[in-house]
């Protein structure tokens, strides 16, 4: 996403970087991450809970993706 490609352009430069994470509060009401409500409601979520399940399986593959750049 923005935060690697931010990191990627800052060590191309040999500059350094600072990385600020900060993600949308998370909540049963808003609509879920589409790459992930699927898996949710196959693990048997209703609707609801898939969409609030999936929008934290993003943060998590987030981070993992940063986590595994640095």
């Amino acid at each position: 996403g923005a935060s690697i490609r931010a990191m990627t352009a800052a060590r191309a430069a040999r500059k350094p970087f600072f990385l600020l994470l900060s993600y949308h509060a998370i909540r049963a009401s808003s609509p879920g991450d589409a790459r992930f409500v699927e898996d949710a409601q196959r693990r048997g979520l209703d609707e609801r809970d898939a969409a609030y399940a999936s929008q934290i399986a993003a943060v998590d593959q987030s981070l993992r993706d940063v986590m595994a750049y640095l």
